[in-house]
Formats: C-alpha cells, sequence, structure tokens
C-alpha cells in the first residue's frame, strides 16, 4: 500500500519549479577565482601568523586534507569543497565590493579584500555544511525509528523503531557508494568468482548516513578552525560587525535559497514517517477488502481536491509574481513571413509597431494566464464539490466502522498538513524568484 499522502511528497507544486536550482546552480559556479583565493590566504597566514602556529595549522589543514583523499571514494558530491567560490564572493563582483569596500576604508589598508573574501568562504562552508547536516540528520532519526513528528491522533507519536524510513536520496548515495566500491575492487582483482549484488537494506542506509555525518562533521572541525585561525592572525582588524554582514550578505544571496531546497526535503521525510505511523494503525485495524475500497477511494478524492485547490492558488500566486510558466514566457505570436516587421527600413515606424506588437504579446499571455486560473479553479470546485458529497456518504455508512472513519479522517489531517505545507514553500520560492529577477 503506498503512502498516505506521498503522492503530493515531492512534485506538484515543485515539478516546473527550476528557479530555486537554477539560482543555487549560478551561484555555486566557479570561474578563474579559487586559485587566487587559496594563494592568498596561504600567503596571509605565512606573513602574518607566529612560525610555530604555522607550522602547526599546516600540518593540521595537510593531514584533513590526506583524510579527505582517504574518504574520496564516499563520492559526496554536496559536500562544500575548498575551492568553491560562487559568483557574488568573486573579487569582481560589483555586489561584493559594495558590501566590503566601507571596511577597507576603516582598516588603512591592513586588511584587504582577499582576507574578507577568505573569512567570507569559510562562513559560507560553515553555514551550508551546517543546513546539509541537518538534512541527513532528519534522515538518520527516520531511518533508526526516533524522528520527531509530533501528534497524531491526539498524542505524541513515540519512538518506534519499527518505523523505518530511509529516503530516495539515501538509498540512492548507498547504489552510489556500493558502484564506486565494486569499481574500486575490481581494478585490483584480476579474477572474481561472481558478480556482486548491491544490498540496500536498513544496515547499508545506516552505514551511509553516518558516513556522511562523521564527513560533514569533520569538515566543520576544519572550516571552523580555519576561521578562528585567519581571525586570530587579522587580530582585532576583523570585527563582529564585519562578520554580522558577511553572515548576513551569504544569507540573502544564497542560504535562503538553499533553506528551502533543504526544508522540502525535511518536510517530506517527517510527512513519510507519519504516513507510515498511519499506515501501522491502519493495518493494526484489520480493515475488511470493502473498507479497504472505500479507504483508497476516500483518499484518492481528498488528494484531488487538495492538489486542484493548491494548483488554482499557485497559478493566481504565479500572476502575482509575474512567473510564467516556460511555455508561455516562450511564446511569440506568429506573423506572416511577407509582413515581417524586421523588413521596414525606417526606423521610427518599425520600433513603434515592435513595441505594438510586444505589448499585444504581453497581453495575450496575461490572458492565457487569465484562463489556467479560471480552467484550475472550476477543476477545483468540482473536485470540492465531490469530496463533500463522498464525505456524507462515508459518515451515514453504517458499514464502515467508526475506527475506519476515525483513520480516514485522521490521514485526511496529514495529507492536508503535508499540502499546505509544501505549498508554504512554493509561495516562498516564488517570492525568492520575484526578487532576483
Amino acid at each position: 500500500m503506498n503512502n498516505f499522502s506521498s503522492e503530493f511528497n515531492s512534485g506538484d507544486l515543485f515539478d516546473d519549479e527550476n528557479c530555486l536550482s537554477q539560482r543555487l546552480s549560478q551561484l555555486s559556479t566557479s570561474e578563474t577565482q579559487p586559485a587566487t583565493v587559496k594563494r592568498s590566504v596561504s600567503a596571509m597566514n605565512i606573513q602574518r601568523s607566529p612560525p610555530s602556529r604555522t607550522s602547526s595549522s599546516s600540518k593540521k589543514f595537510k593531514a584533513d586534507r590526506d583524510q579527505c583523499e582517504r574518504t574520496a571514494e564516499l563520492n559526496i558530491d554536496d559536500i562544500v569543497v575548498e575551492e568553491d567560490v560562487p559568483s557574488y564572493l568573486q573579487l569582481s563582483s560589483h555586489r561584493f565590493r559594495q558590501l566590503v569596500d566601507p571596511f577597507l576604508l576603516d582598516t588603512d589598508d591592513c586588511l584587504t579584500i582577499e582576507d574578507i573574501q577568505g573569512i567570507a568562504l569559510l562562513l559560507r562552508r560553515i553555514a551550508i555544511v551546517n543546513i546539509r547536516k541537518s538534512l541527513w540528520t532528519v534522515y538518520l532519526q527516520a531511518g533508526t525509528g526516533i524522528l520527531e513528528v509530533g501528534e497524531i491522533f491526539g498524542s505524541k507519536v513515540v519512538t518506534n523503531q519499527e518505523i523505518s524510513i530511509w529516503s530516495s536520496e539515501v538509498k540512492s548515495k548507498v547504489l552510489t557508494l556500493e558502484n564506486n566500491n565494486s569499481s574500486s575492487n575490481s581494478t585490483k582483482k584480476t579474477t572474481s568468482d561472481e558478480p556482486g549484488i548491491i544490498q540496500v537494506n536498513s544496515d547499508t542506509c545506516r552505514n551511509c548516513v553516518n558516513q556522511m555525518l562523521r564527513q560533514y562533521s569533520n569538515q566543520l572541525v576544519q572550516y571552523e578552525e580555519d576561521f578562528n585561525n585567519m581571525k586570530h592572525v587579522l587580530n582585532n582588524l576583523f570585527t563582529l560587525q564585519m562578520e554580522s554582514s558577511l553572515t548576513e550578505f551569504i544569507e540573502q544571496q544564497e542560504l535562503k535559497y538553499l533553506r528551502i531546497e533543504i526544508e522540502k526535503k525535511i518536510v517530506t521525510v517527517k510527512y513519510d514517517y507519519k504516513d507510515r505511523f498511519l499506515q501501522n494503525r491502519y493495518e493494526q485495524y484489520r480493515p475488511t477488502r470493502y473498507e479497504r475500497d472505500i479507504f483508497d477511494n476516500m483518499l484518492r478524492i481528498k488528494r484531488a481536491q487538495l492538489k486542484s485547490m493548491y494548483d488554482a492558488s499557485l497559478w493566481k500566486q504565479r500572476r502575482f509574481y509575474s512567473h510564467l510558466p516556460e511555455s508561455l514566457n516562450l511564446l511569440n505570436l506568429p506573423l506572416l513571413p511577407s509582413l515581417s516587421i524586421n523588413t521596414i527600413t525606417d526606423k521610427s515606424s518599425r520600433e513603434s509597431l515592435m513595441d505594438q506588437y510586444a505589448q499585444i504579446t504581453q497581453r495575450t499571455k496575461l490572458e492565457i494566464m487569465a484562463l489556467y486560473i479560471d480552467i484550475a479553479q472550476v477543476k477545483a470546485n468540482e473536485n470540492q464539490r465531490k469530496l463533500e458529497q463522498n464525505v456524507l456518504l462515508l459518515e451515514s455508512n453504517s458499514g464502515i466502522g467508526d475506527s475506519m472513519k476515525f483513520i480516514i479522517f485522521q490521514c485526511f489531517q496529514i495529507i492536508e498538513e503535508r499540502f499546505s505545507y509544501l505549498y508554504d514553500l512554493k509561495v516562498r520560492a516564488l517570492q525568492l524568484h520575484k526578487k532576483t529577477c
């Protein structure tokens, strides 16, 4: 049996929303800056640190890098690497220069922009690792049955190791690690008895998540030590005000987008966990075949009602935030080849006609959006009426026990919570998209 509310867990609201992923990809693009930054940080440590401190730190950093190389087989793509310099922290970034120039003026050239950039990069790495570590901590809690998810049936969901949810991301990571290990082993052996079978079970998932968490913890130790060493080297030149300004700058430029991505994954895990709890209660009830059919049908109707309701709301939000579907953004009204505006030689007439064409195209897009909204609202109204009719039939159906009716309405509540939470995340994503356009 499928999870009760999982039909909506990571799709629907987010299926056509790529602005966050694109934004994060753009922010994380490294160009030619990484090598420059790395050299400037090293130079700063050599010039300003006490000799004994520098030697100790260099050994520690080398040991950390060696450790990273030894654990490279983990192939953890989402671990922050030292060389990543997002566009907004590059020395050529106007936004970054605008932020740090006042700080540089106050320090009489004793503090350089490379110094501030090096610290900003460490602040960013520490924040990103903490955010991602929080997700994998939830993965571990869900997989080992200790995830806190609030109340169901009027009481708190207690720790239950029989409820084990390993997310698809964890399972995918297990397969990646096993494939990497198999490839590595095959290069060391000349013969093989038989092809290995990749096992994705509770043990392999738990080991994988623990490896990820250890890797994140090691990175945090390294980054925090680097950060403290840099502040020590700079003495009193780097102030709390600078740190606060850099932290807020990084939050606004990148972290707020990442937080929504991670929060969506955490919400999905928590509601999958609640689903499994309800599923256990449902099976304990031992429903008849008739009750199972009624149960499945009622949840299908409820999901359809909520999906259409939030679809209608999202189309309105899209129009409000000027976030049209890609198909509408690319819409160009056809003109006859013989009547191409570009063939008009008079510049004033050509520009006037082009403006007129652009206005007509924009009005057409808005009218199509209005049509989408009307269609979505009609579907939402129809599904709402269908749900109300079926709820009345359920309440008067003497062939369904009160306990089963109670479970159905509890499932309704969980489905509503999941849809509502993901809808709020979607609206936040649209708001961020509007601000960055």
